[in-house]
């Protein structure tokens, strides 16, 4: 949902919900906010486009004031805002409908796309480069479709995909913690990651890396989201659109997924440079219709670690 902003978002810290940005609010008053968006981008971009759109979409986003205080600026609608209280079905379904744009690569004319890091990641996947650009202004991600066929926008630097994907060398094992650099290749499809890990949110994943030699074989470590009334999960591997491997998951931890990649997949990953592990989850259920807790997430697995040979 897009909301056309006329003037600047004002905001009282009248609830609790407010703590975490209470150290913001109290900054000396001011006429304006005061904007990171400084590269003079961000006034070409908002006289070329009708909208601005965080991806992916959340309510109380960690940069919503700013991209509402620039929506506001130059009278763009918007979707990076805070509403309060928003349906979590709603979110969930505009957060699907933003990954299928990302994955697609189809993208609206009207709208300027700022994203998040995964989301940029899965964007270098299908970008058109002949007409948009994916490029880092002020510390943000932005997608500007048709930038490059546009007769008055000024040139912009963009973002080589290799910027984006994470290296890997055969033999070496990739965690997925949050300190870790394993994290960084993680697409849509997963949760935050934690201290032991990350988890699956959805029935779609991606992992996307940049091989530094010849990849035949790889190896997925990975808890899995079990109940009494729920013992297995399933998932479905695809190693750049081609189907290698199917896996069925009983235990609730300490899973190991070994797929062989055949001929034609190494040929083709090779190719590419890029390495994009597609994981379906069938079966993935949520706490919620398992009546475990109000957790309406659609959970599967817990993505440890990941080695190639």
């Amino acid at each position: 949902m897009l909301l056309a902003l006329a003037v600047v978002v004002q905001v009282a810290d009248t609830r609790a919900g407010w703590a975490n940005t209470r150290s913001q609010l109290m900054a000396s008053p001011g006429k304006e906010w005061k904007t990171p968006l400084v590269d003079p981008f961000w006034r070409s971009a908002a006289s070329h486009y009708q909208n601005v759109r965080w991806v992916s979409p959340q309510n109380f986003s960690t940069h919503w004031m700013t991209l509402a205080d620039y929506a506001g600026k130059y009278h763009l609608a918007t979707d990076a805002v805070y509403l309060g209280r928003v349906s979590a079905a709603a979110q969930e379904a505009a957060q699907r409908a933003a990954d299928r744009t990302v994955e697609s690569g189809k993208y609206d004319a009207d709208t300027l796309y700022v994203l998040d890091q995964r989301s940029a990641l899965q964007a270098t996947v299908n970008l058109d480069r002949n007409a948009d650009v994916l490029a880092r202004v002020d510390d943000f991600y932005v997608l500007a479709p048709g930038w490059k066929r546009c007769a008055d926008c000024p040139a912009i630097n963009a973002v080589q995909p290799q910027e984006l994907i994470p290296t890997f060398r055969p033999g070496e094992k990739i965690q997925f913690t949050d300190s870790s650099s394993g994290a960084a290749g993680l697409g849509t499809g997963w949760w935050v990651s934690d201290a032991w890990g990350t988890g699956s949110v959805g029935s779609d994943a991606e992992i996307i890396l940049r091989p530094a030699g010849n990849v035949t074989s790889l190896s997925l470590e990975a808890n899995a989201f079990l109940a009494e009334s729920h013992p297995r999960q399933a998932v479905d591997i695809r190693v750049n659109d081609v189907a290698v491997f199917s896996a069925s998951l009983t235990q609730a931890t300490a899973n190991k997924i070994n797929v062989l990649l055949p001929p034609q997949v190494q040929q083709l990953v090779a190719q590419q440079g890029v390495l994009r592990i597609q994981l379906h989850f069938p079966l993935a259920i949520s706490p919620h219709e398992l009546g475990m807790s109000v957790d309406e997430r659609k959970l599967a697995i817990g993505l440890l670690g990941l080695t190639f040979h």
